[in-house]
């Protein structure tokens, strides 16, 4: 940093925040899928047929992420936000309801989608949110937010999965992108208000 940038300023920039804080959200709920799974997996005596779905959201990942790419160029992330919210909520309450393979395996599909989605798109628009020196700046924030979610996920979930049990625990976790929504939803209109006024 400069002399006359401090530290904070150096590491930190509240215009990358709110997909930073957005894009930590999701990994809650994907912490809850990582640490979790297997133990859903026990009760339904799914055995080892479970890692598979991680294979699939693998492969939705590969599929998926160069349309997105492309979407998000073209049209921007509010065109990917939304689809990918709705898939993970509905993904996650599969998840809760599953009692068989196939449903199981729908939930990783749409999961899948939002999670190629989430993490791409909220590092870009944090990027695209701060000037041309702070970019590094955006990206290590956005990357630590990941790291912040799937850390603190573990716990708070691990904690409600203990009350409630897994089920309901995935359930539950789907209202933490319904929080997602309501908070992008409102800088979304924040900004079109703004451009109205402009």
């Amino acid at each position: 940093p400069t002399q006359k940038e401090s530290l904070v300023d150096y590491i930190f920039d509240k215009r990358a925040m709110l997909p930073c804080f957005l894009v930590m959200l999701f990994y809650c709920t994907y912490s809850g899928i990582v640490n979790f799974i297997n133990g859903l997996g026990e009760e339904e005596h799914l055995g080892s047929k479970v890692s598979l779905f991680f294979l699939i959201i693998a492969a939705v990942i590969v599929i998926v992420r160069p349309f997105s790419g492309k979407i998000y160029d073209q049209m921007g992330h509010k065109y990917l936000i939304y689809p990918a919210s709705i898939c993970s909520i509905i993904g996650l309450i599969l998840i809760s309801f599953a009692h068989g393979l196939t449903t199981f395996f729908i939930a990783a599909v749409l999961y899948g989608i939002a999670y190629s989605v989430m993490q791409p798109s909220f590092q870009a628009w944090a990027v695209s949110r701060v000037t041309p020196d702070k970019k590094g700046t955006a990206n290590a924030m956005s990357l630590s937010s990941m790291d912040l979610g799937m850390a603190l996920g573990a716990p708070v979930l691990g904690g409600v999965a203990s009350l409630t049990g897994y089920r309901e625990m995935y359930s539950l976790s789907s209202l933490l992108i319904v929080a997602l929504i309501l908070m992008y939803t409102a800088r979304h209109l924040k900004d079109i208000k703004k451009q109205k006024e402009i």
